[in-house]
């Protein structure tokens, strides 16, 4: 992996980030092997895949404490390995609910240390749900578990610090009003949760989107 144009010559000062011309490329070697199993004639599946990257020159944001700015450095080797698994249920012909789960685990070899940014554990649930023809309702909870960062106030510089966990919930629907016209409408961040990621960097809060799509052809069925 080549480093970016911005990441070579580009100088932010707005946020004290200066570009470094003398990155070399990121090489990695990596295998990861796993399954998946079906049970009930389908109405259960689960499976988990295990992978493992060993990385040089791994491409990294790092914060210099005395001068107040941050460049992007080749760390000399890097580690990542995890496991990600999932369970999805055909609960009933209206309702389909699905949960995933990663684990992570990073090591800078030159420290030790975790890297950053990372965060050892995510779970998702989802759920989708068509209680009548043409509506299908799906909601979907993501927590995102602790992770390394760096502290961005000038004021009191900690090089490492964990910053904390967060959940959202989105909602989102669709109704099929005939062949032609879909309304739809979405709710991100339904209960306005105040996180960072990166740290120091605020996400939105609750976004309401809606709308119509009209198509300007009626779909037909294929020959069989």
């Amino acid at each position: 992996k080549a480093p970016t144009l911005v990441e070579l010559y580009v100088n932010n000062p707005s946020f004290f980030q200066v570009a470094n011309p003398n990155l070399r490329p990121e090489t990695s070697k990596g295998y990861d092997f796993g399954f998946e199993q079906p049970l009930f004639g389908g109405r259960i599946n689960f499976g988990a895949t295990y992978f493992k990257n060993d990385i040089e020159n791994l491409i990294v944001n790092q914060f210099n404490g005395v001068s107040f700015t941050s460049t992007y450095m080749n760390i000399g080797e890097a580690k990542m390995s995890g496991v990600e698994s999932f369970v999805a249920a055909i609960v009933t012909d209206q309702l389909k609910v699905r949960a995933d789960y990663t684990v992570t685990r990073t090591e800078d070899v030159t420290t030790g240390l975790g890297l950053a940014r990372r965060p050892g554990n995510k779970t998702s649930l989802a759920a989708i749900w068509t209680p009548i023809t043409g509506l299908t309702v799906a909601a979907t909870v993501l927590h995102v578990s602790t992770w390394v960062d760096v502290n961005r106030d000038t004021a009191v510089f900690i090089p490492r610090l964990d910053a904390p966990p967060y959940t959202t919930v989105n909602l989102a629907a669709n109704y099929d009003v005939d062949q032609r016209m879909t309304v739809f409408a979405r709710a991100d961040n339904l209960f306005n949760y105040q996180y960072q990621n990166p740290y120091g960097f605020l996400r939105p809060g609750l976004g309401i989107y809606g709308g119509v799509r009209v198509a300007t052809e009626v779909p037909t069925a294929l020959p069989r």
